[in-house]
């Protein structure tokens, strides 16, 4: 398959937004005022690293996609980032400008990541100079201290979730791509210890990083299983030698068993010097025919592997299977990365991953729950654009079906990039289970999916803010903050059980209510709400709604919104904006 078409697919298999940056609620607690090149007082990481041979304890975060330790940085066009001088850790150095309307503000604080103590700074929908915010990034830096294995080791996340811009207009860009394009990676400050210095493989290579490129930060992982999370270990003051692997992903094609796809390859390379690794291949599909093969099984970085599909005795439809990659004599599979293979056999075969099955709200991959509304997105998924018109909502749509363990499920809209659908309020909670998509009685590729008993996601606006309505009947942003101890009603799905349960693809009931078994839970700014209700929205179907009051004591501007259901399952925070 080109390229392209790959890219594509593994954007559509995405959703709509990455799930690489960590919500921690305490991640977002501090902020840096909208600025352009401004930089944070010191701020204590809450514990102590070594980062080549320097004990840390304290850090700027600096708005340009970037935390130093020395001093601030108020540099805007990105060098090589051994050249700043400065002892720094850069996600995504470029020239970030927060002024703009749709842009945020940088935000940062301390967690937990594992049970461990943690440091977040968040540039979640930044836009770029001069108050541009046409398009807009969202990533992440977050260190994790791992004292547990030695006193001052920590491990580094860059985490991605969307990236549309490169440069300001200063920096030799226009539009926000080309010139002086962004960088990323880590430095001690010093051009004498070579190991101490390194950049992801793009950097300052224009369109190397936007989501537009098949090999775009968002698609990238190192040391992770989560597209668009790189994870670097460092031990004993020094970076572990890491692994990595290009391209994310293969998808293989063919219009007819008999037609052999052709070989693809796997390259691999290391962040420093050389190791051996091995090879194995695992498909999700055991009662087929084995049908993937990689080889060599062993080698020595820098290397390719060639990975080979055999269809001849394979029934039409979508396969899934994996390259997994690991370090010679790795311990409890530690380091091991998977190259996700796809393979369709046949004609406009529905292709839907994991990641792609999200909730429609929040757009957490992979866990659903009874009542809950997801969307699939994917490839080839229809052959039709058609929403429902009436109710009861159908089964079938556009001669397209979706089922979990062979249980049809009731749907919203079918296109061939986006399905709408949602779990019925009496399906029980089960682990990996079999979700597909069929099309023309052709079955997609098999999706595991956790179906749980509450997932909430609050429905979203433009740059993350939550679809919540003021006690007016407008709708709260920017413009239109509310106040503290009037009443808001907050838009959601996935809040779990609810009493009076509509039959599958029924709306809720215009006469009797449907509220959650066990009342939902509303924090603004970090203060418990007071909650009248939360349940299902009458006449509609899968959609909740909780009656809530804003809470005193809190500042005005934007403030984290979190939803938590009666079982303790909370959600993403969104921005909700206080008068």
């Amino acid at each position: 398959m080109p390229l392209r078409l790959l890219a594509v697919f593994i954007a559509m298999s995405a959703g709509l937004y990455g799930q690489a940056i960590r919500n921690n609620t305490s991640f977002y607690q501090n902020q840096l005022e909208r600025n352009d090149d401004g930089s944070s007082e010191p701020f204590q990481l809450g514990f102590r690293i070594n980062f080549f041979g320097r004990l840390q304890d304290t850090v700027f975060v600096n708005n340009n996609g970037n935390i130093t330790f020395d001093a601030a940085l108020p540099d805007y066009t990105p060098q090589r980032i051994v050249e700043t001088g400065r002892v720094i850790i850069a996600p995504f150095w470029a020239d970030v400008d927060t002024t703009g309307t749709r842009s945020s503000p940088v935000t940062y604080g301390r967690g937990v990541v594992n049970g461990r103590p943690a440091f977040a700074a968040t540039w979640r929908n930044v836009g770029y100079y001069a108050r541009k915010d046409d398009k807009l990034n969202s990533f992440q830096v977050v260190l994790i201290d791992r004292s547990d294995t030695a006193p001052g080791n920590f491990d580094i996340e860059f985490n991605y979730e969307t990236i549309q811009w490169e440069s300001g207009d200063v920096s030799g860009g226009g539009g926000g791509t080309g010139g002086y394009a962004a960088r990323a990676g880590y430095s001690n400050g010093s051009t004498i210890q070579a190991d101490a210095n390194f950049e992801l493989p793009g950097s300052g290579l224009s369109r190397s990083f936007l989501d537009s490129n098949a090999n775009g930060l968002i698609r990238r992982r190192l040391n992770s299983d989560v597209p668009g999370r790189l994870v670097f270990e460092v031990r004993a003051g020094g970076v572990a030698s890491t692994l990595t692997i290009e391209p994310d992903g293969l998808l293989f094609t063919t219009d007819r068993p008999e037609n052999k796809p052709a070989i693809q390859r796997i390259n691999m390379s290391t962040n420093q010097g050389s190791i051996r690794y091995n090879v194995t291949t695992a498909t999700s599909t055991p009662s087929a025919a084995n049908w993937l093969f990689a080889s060599p099984q062993s080698g020595q970085t820098p290397a390719s592997i060639n990975v080979d599909v055999t269809t001849e005795n394979l029934a039409l439809g979508g396969y899934v299977g994996s390259v997994r990659i690991g370090p010679a004599g790795s311990v409890n599979s530690f380091g091991v990365q998977e190259v996700l293979v796809v393979l369709a056999v046949g004609s406009n075969v529905p292709l839907a991953l994991r990641a792609g099955v999200v909730n429609a709200a929040s757009f957490l991959p992979g866990v659903l729950s009874p009542g809950g509304i997801f969307s699939v997105f994917g490839l080839n998924l229809a052959g039709v654009t058609q929403g429902v018109t009436q109710t009861p909502i159908p089964d079938v749509l556009g001669n397209v079906r979706v089922e979990i363990n062979n249980q049809r499920l009731p749907l919203f809209f079918v296109s061939p990039n986006q399905i709408n659908a949602m779990i019925p309020h009496n399906y029980q909670p089960v682990q990996n289970a079999v979700l597909r998509v069929i099309r023309d009685n052709v079955p997609g590729t098999p999706v595991r999916v956790d179906v749980v008993p509450a997932v909430p996601g609050v429905f979203q606006q433009a740059a993350g803010v939550g679809v919540v309505v003021n006690q007016n009947g407008s709708v709260n942003g920017p413009s239109s903050g509310e106040r503290s101890g009037r009443a808001i009603v907050i838009y959601a799905t996935g809040l779990g059980p609810v009493r009076n349960p509509p039959n599958p693809g029924v709306p809720a009931s215009l006469t009797e209510l449907s509220p959650t078994l066990q009342p939902a839970t509303v924090s603004i700014g970090g203060r418990n709400a007071s909650v009248a209700f939360s349940g299902l929205t009458p006449g509609f179907i899968g959609l909740y709604q909780i009656n809530a009051v804003v809470p005193t004591g809190i500042s005005a501007g934007p403030q984290a919104l979190v939803l938590t259901s009666g079982d303790g399952y909370p959600s993403a925070p969104v921005l909700f904006y206080v008068q």
